[in-house]
């Protein structure tokens, strides 16, 4: 049997930041995939088999963009989830003082 689970409102900071650093070091390749790709952009597609290569339907340029697009979203979703998290964790906090505040008044 597995053990039980238990969330508690500090307890959750911890996954929070994990998960915006994940985002971070996203970002960080996707930016140096962008400063790689922008000192070489164009030095493809320039002998006979290039412009199928570069800007072809499937091509590099295509690609690129389809791969950077991936990452930006995943960045985004990290993101959400984070602030998700520090979310509960501040609901589950006011819950608890709320509750808190009711058995003191009976």
């Amino acid at each position: 049997m597995s053990e039980g689970f238990r969330a508690t409102p500090s307890g959750l900071n911890k996954p929070s930041a994990d998960l915006a650093e994940v985002a971070v070091k996203i970002q960080t390749i996707v930016s140096r995939l962008d400063a790689v790709n922008t000192s070489n952009w164009g030095s493809w597609g320039t002998n006979g088999r290039g412009p199928n290569f570069a800007t072809g339907e499937n091509g590099y340029e295509s690609s690129h963009d389809n791969l950077i697009g991936v990452l930006k979203a995943q960045i985004e979703t990290l993101q959400n989830y984070s602030q998700g998290v520090t979310d509960s964790g501040v609901l589950l906090t006011d819950t608890d003082h709320a509750g808190h505040d009711d058995f003191e008044n009976i």
